[in-house]
């Protein structure tokens, strides 16, 4: 390039040189990736790399998170190397966590930034052992508890998600009595406890556990008396407040995951997950379930609605808490949780209580099945004879069990409806008639249709010893004829007396008390026949 500088009519030149320098005008570029949860704080997780074509300063890139809420982790401005700040939990923290890392160079005159979404999964691990709902329970259980019924149900939750818990008798099951499943934790007999040695022992400690497979709960004592009343299980428990502890948890968590990044006019309102499900207004409160509906009949239908577009508005629907075990009452939790994937997914609960409602599906039962009693015959008119017993193990109106007589024995018995007390309600007579078999019946008060059963009753009729009537001779006299030379000892007659009394009461027995020939002639007791005893 060639200058010119001109005054009057002089003329002056120089040479000058021009270097082209690059301007800043490349921004850099960025990529991802997962942990661990309960890391190390300060544990590594990614390294961002930028790069910027620019030569010098301008090609010095900077690298900071931006995020407006906090995040769990930090990133080193030159490096780029992005770590945890915190102990993270995957129960409690957001599962995804979308950062915003700004690379920055420090170009002139101005400087070139550009943002890129860092997405960190995080990675549940089995860091949380099974603890039991209830502890230190006392059972009773009846003797005659039927093989495979089940006794109680234990229970162990694990915070951790999907981890299966499986339950084990450790100790005080040594005669092999009671069996658990290891899957749901019914506990139920194996062997009945009225033969062998079970039926000389009436006091049983079991010790239970229940493992996750990495961790395992402190032995569970569990005590069980056996009794010899006939009553159904009766359990007592020291509740722990697990489920209502996992339940804050679970809560808290939530919220936690309910978060939500503030917008700002780069964002795309498509790929956030702005809303949080919700139920329907005529959601119900509470519903009514028949005990004897099939498994998978349906008893409500869920409803709820979420405005976010794509995956962050379609919806499942989970049961999120609530026991059923040992409860006429559930109150169950349900959750309706949106499938965002990118995004944290958003949950909505409302309480739902299921009242059980009782079906007329068991007959009454006598105990025992059968029965036998001995009566005296001179038992007065209305006296109890016995009681009858059955047991129904519905609840309600269908519990209520009336007896009555289908075999009366001619209408010799009655039946109280309500006591089952049983009564004479006429005189009995030995003589006339000594067994009566009767049929009883026990019917419940369940709608719209009743159920019944029946049993036999056997009643001995016992004699007693009532000797009302005189033996008496037929004719007022007898004669006999004897000759006058025949040996001591010879028959010479024999005479006969009737009783009308039954029994030992009309046995009959003979002796001379007077007359010329008294001692002269004997009679044997039992067989009245007269027999000479002189010459």
């Amino acid at each position: 390039m060639k200058l010119y500088g001109q005054q009057w009519a002089s003329v002056a030149w120089a040479k000058l040189m021009v270097r082209i320098e690059q301007a800043n005008e490349h921004a850099p570029t960025s990529y991802k990736a997962t942990v661990d949860e309960n890391v190390p704080v300060g544990t590594s997780v990614i390294e961002v790399t930028a790069t910027d074509l620019d030569r010098g300063e301008n090609g010095y890139v900077t690298y900071s998170i931006t995020n407006v809420t906090p995040q769990p982790f930090v990133i080193e401005y030159f490096s780029g190397v992005i770590s945890t700040s915190e102990v993270l939990d995957y129960e409690l923290m957001p599962r995804i966590y979308n950062l915003k890392v700004r690379a920055s160079d420090w170009g002139s005159p101005f400087r070139r930034e550009v943002e890129s979404s860092v997405t960190i999964t995080l990675n549940n691990l089995n860091d949380n052992k099974p603890l039991f709902e209830n502890i230190d329970c006392e059972v009773t259980v009846p003797r005659d508890h039927g093989v495979g019924e089940q006794i109680t149900t234990v229970s162990a939750i694990d915070a951790d998600e999907l981890q299966l818990v499986h339950y084990n008798i450790v100790a005080g099951n040594g005669l092999d009595l009671f069996e658990l499943n290891a899957n749901s934790g019914v506990l139920s007999l194996k062997q009945t406890l009225s033969d062998g040695e079970a039926s000389k022992v009436s006091f049983h400690s079991l010790q239970i556990v229940a493992s996750d497979g990495e961790h395992e709960t402190q032995a569970m004592v569990m005590n069980i008396t056996v009794i010899m009343a006939r009553k159904p299980v009766q359990l007592k428990c020291v509740d722990t407040g697990v489920a209502t502890m996992l339940a804050e948890k679970l809560l808290q968590g939530s919220k936690i995951h309910t978060q939500t990044e503030p917008e700002d006019s780069f964002m795309d309102i498509h790929s956030v997950n702005r809303f949080t499900p919700q139920f329907a207004e005529s959601f119900p409160s509470a519903i009514e379930v028949k005990e004897d509906l099939p498994i998978g009949a349906r008893i409500v239908h869920l409803s709820a609605t979420d405005t976010d577009s794509g995956f962050n508005g379609k919806l499942v629907y989970v049961i999120s808490g609530g026991d059923t075990e040992s409860r006429f009452i559930v109150d169950m939790e349900m959750a309706a949780r949106d499938q965002a994937v990118a995004e944290p997914q958003l949950v909505s609960t409302v309480l739902l209580k299921v009242v059980l409602e009782d079906v007329n599906d068991n007959p009454p039962k006598f105990v025992p099945p059968k029965y036998r009693v001995k009566v005296r015959e001179d038992l007065p008119v209305g006296a109890v004879i016995m009681w009858l017993e059955a047991h129904d193990p519905d609840v309600g109106p269908s519990s209520q069990v009336r007896y009555s007589l289908i075999d009366s024995g001619d209408g010799h018995f009655e039946v109280d409806k309500l006591s089952g007390a049983m009564r004479i309600l006429k005189s009995l007579n030995y003589e006339q008639r000594q067994v009566y078999n009767l049929t009883a019946k026990a019917k419940d008060k369940g709608k719209p249709m009743s159920l019944s059963s029946t049993c036999f009753i056997e009643v001995d009729v016992v004699d007693v010893n009532e000797n009302i009537h005189r033996p008496f001779f037929p004719s007022f006299l007898d004669k006999g004829f004897i000759k006058e030379d025949v040996p001591v000892g010879t028959s010479v007659m024999k005479v006969s007396a009737q009783d009308e009394d039954e029994g030992r009461d009309g046995e009959i027995r003979y002796s001379i008390r007077d007359g010329s020939g008294l001692g002269i002639f004997t009679i044997e007791e039992e067989t009245d026949v007269y027999i000479a005893t002189e010459h």
